[in-house]
């Protein structure tokens, strides 16, 4: 379950971010990423952000993992 709620977000993302892609102004979208790719080492700065996002998105559901030994002990409201 975990794994779906990392998983799922992001490739729905990518999904969502292709149809836009595909199916709007790919010309105009080709020339403003032309510029982006002009510059050197600009891959690592969008890799970084995509580990990023990851790691705050694990970060914050992985307690969930352990929710319910804690809940089966404890009153939780």
């Amino acid at each position: 379950m975990l794994f779906g709620f990392l998983l799922v977000p992001f490739m729905l993302g990518c999904a969502g971010a292709n149809a836009i892609y595909k199916y709007g102004s790919t010309e105009k979208y080709d020339k403003n990423m032309k510029k982006l790719l002009e510059m050197e080492d600009i891959a690592w700065v969008y890799l970084a952000a995509v580990v990023f996002s990851r790691c705050v998105t694990f970060v914050n559901i992985y307690p969930m993992a352990f929710k319910d030994k804690v809940c089966s002990e404890v009153i939780c409201v």
